[in-house]
């Protein structure tokens, strides 16, 4: 496997590292849909506050709509916190522990200080890849995320993280956003 490296790196993950996984994954998937969504939620309310004033006039049917609409954003947004604490939970090798990270052509290793929480991952248990802006996640078959924050990686690490997991896992790495 020509020009793959080894490349090794610290992390410490906190809540934001996941808030953010949680939230560019399924939010940020389409811009359009969350602009929309926050519009018609700003209209929704809108619409109720006015109508509640008297100033409108509405019908008992899209007073209904609008309280749907308002009832089903916020259960979106509940429903990412939970999944947000859920994934911290499953995940609790790595929440707030200083990691170190080894990725290259043999496997994907997550050390840990305490033996007993480091893992070891061979790339064909690996089953998907995405990189987003502020970091790469790595879906393995049983279910854990490896998260990796590029701002724990120095400038020259980034592609070589990026080169690694498109040689090893080919076809199952996407990159979410145009690279300059």
């Amino acid at each position: 496997m020509a020009d793959v490296r080894m490349v090794e790196f610290d992390i410490d993950l906190d809540k934001a590292d996941y808030r953010n996984v949680v939230y560019n994954n399924v939010m940020g998937k389409n811009k359009f849909a969350i602009f929309g969504t926050f519009g018609i939620l700003v209209i929704s309310i809108g619409y109720l506050v006015l109508g509640a004033a008297g100033v409108i006039e509405m019908t008992n049917m899209l007073k209904l709509v609008a309280a749907a609409f308002i009832v089903l954003v916020l259960g979106l947004f509940a429903f990412m916190k939970y999944i947000t604490n859920k994934l911290q939970k499953a995940d609790f090798l790595q929440m707030g522990a200083k990691r170190h990270m080894i990725i290259g052509e043999e496997n994907l290793i997550s050390e840990a200080y305490d033996e007993e929480k480091s893992k070891t991952f061979e790339w064909e248990d690996l089953y998907n890849g995405d990189e987003c802006r502020s970091h790469f996640l790595i879906f393995n078959t049983g279910g854990l995320i490896v998260i990796l924050p590029k701002r724990f990686m120095t400038e020259e690490q980034i592609p070589q993280v990026r080169k690694i997991l498109k040689v090893m896992m080919q076809s199952k790495f996407k990159t979410k956003y145009r690279i300059d």
